[in-house]
């Protein structure tokens, strides 16, 4: 199930009824839907000043890397976005390279530039 908190995040509760003697004991877990925000750069043997990679397909997969679960576009600006992701471990792909990503329980997190060669 989800909810918005007084602050606008998305929560995601699970809620378990235990009996235990006539009496129901309700244990509630809940975790933050995470949005993500990260940028892909590039970097020229050249110049030192990395360069916003534009059009780069950038994947989020699954922690064994098998299963795509969502992808994203960046724009002029290297960014991608990706919107209510469940906390725990994924792999992202970008420019055919895998990179180990773990996701916080927190309304958003920023991923740290991915630089690539040109």
């Amino acid at each position: 199930m989800q909810r918005a908190d007084r602050h606008g995040a998305r929560r995601r509760t699970l809620r378990a009824a235990l009996s235990a003697g006539g009496m129901a004991m309700f244990i509630a877990a809940s975790a933050t839907a995470t949005d993500l925000r990260g940028r892909i750069e590039g970097q020229s043997a050249y110049s030192s000043i990395p360069t916003p990679i534009n059009g780069m397909a950038v994947e989020l997969l699954d922690a064994n890397g098998r299963q795509v679960l969502a992808r994203y576009y960046t724009g002029p600006d290297g960014l991608y976005y990706f919107r209510g992701i469940a906390p725990g471990s994924y792999q992202l792909r970008a420019g055919g390279r895998m990179y180990p990503l773990a996701v916080q329980s927190r309304p958003a997190q920023d991923i740290g530039p991915i630089r690539m060669k040109l």
